[in-house]
């Protein structure tokens, strides 16, 4: 099996990145409204994650039935960067591929000089356990449960942080 290139996508990415659920590609507009690296194999385009700047509402611990009642008063924000829309084609998957994008994506990061990254994994994620032992494999911890309005009521999903790290130990 051939190696895997990681890189940012380029407007030339738009046709493969059309292959991927709606969630995972972001804004297909060049130029993205995030960076976007790609996972490619052999020319082809096989895995994405995107690494932003949001805002975005949380709880600390685990979501509660009972908070819709009083959002207001328990929601904290965080604003700063995310490792976000990790996604690996179906036939390429179990192959150490979305490791190796979150470890590119932290890094790209790192380069770049924050301290710090949020990610969150959606609650109707069919594979959220997986993707949770893939942030926690890379200094994630689960700090509490993302919020986000939605026109139908509210999008939930499990909140990760990362403090980023340089290679010799300094944050």
């Amino acid at each position: 099996m051939s190696s895997i290139i990681i890189r940012l996508a380029t407007k030339h990415d738009i046709e493969s990145l059309l292959r991927m659920p709606p969630y995972s590609r972001g804004c297909i507009v060049f130029p993205f409204e995030e960076d976007i690296l790609v996972a490619e194999r052999d020319g082809d385009v096989v895995g994405v994650i995107s690494v932003g700047h949001r805002d975005t509402n949380y709880v600390s611990g685990e979501w509660k039935d009972s908070y819709e009642h009083c959002l207001n008063a328990v929601l904290k924000k965080v604003s700063s960067c995310w490792i976000s829309k990790l996604y690996v084609l179906p036939e390429h998957r179990f192959q150490g591929i979305g490791t190796t994008l979150v470890k590119r994506a932290v890094r790209f990061l790192k380069e770049r000089g924050f301290t710090e990254a949020y990610a969150s994994i959606y609650i109707k994620n069919e594979f959220r356990e997986t993707s949770r032992r893939i942030f926690e494999g890379n200094g994630f911890d689960e700090i509490g449960s993302c919020i986000c309005r939605l026109s139908q009521g509210y999008c939930r999903g499990t909140l990760l942080r990362c403090t980023l790290r340089s290679s010799d130990g300094e944050g």
